[in-house]
């Protein structure tokens, strides 16, 4: 049998949950269920997701503070991720058709990752 998929969450899974759907005071069980799903092994994320939440400073930051365990956002320090990372920065880059502040906005956040 095979193995059940593992999904990566990124920030604005998290972020849109929060201002949208799924407010923590309006719907606990939405939070609860991406932390029985990440127990199970069934859904992640990365260090650089936790980093730009975090930078929020608000419920959801709270959240991922006091309840979320760190290793729920995995390291990128592989060889593997950190070339396909430095793909992405040098199309980003070599690319004309964003300004230079867009790139700049892309490249400081977590999106590229």
């Amino acid at each position: 049998m095979s193995e059940r998929p593992k999904y990566l969450l990124d920030a604005d899974t998290f972020i849109r949950a929060k201002r949208q759907h799924y407010a923590f005071d309006f719907c606990p069980g939405f939070w609860n269920a991406l932390l029985r799903a990440y127990e199970q092994k069934r859904l992640t994320s990365i260090e650089p997701i936790r980093d730009e939440l975090l930078r929020g400073k608000d419920a959801l930051a709270d959240w991922i503070k006091e309840q979320v365990p760190e290793a729920f956002f995995e390291s990128v320090e592989d060889g593997n991720v950190e070339a396909a990372y430095a793909r992405v920065i040098a199309w980003v880059e070599g690319n004309n058709q964003y300004s230079r502040a867009a790139k700049q906005k892309f490249v400081s956040g977590a999106d590229p990752w």
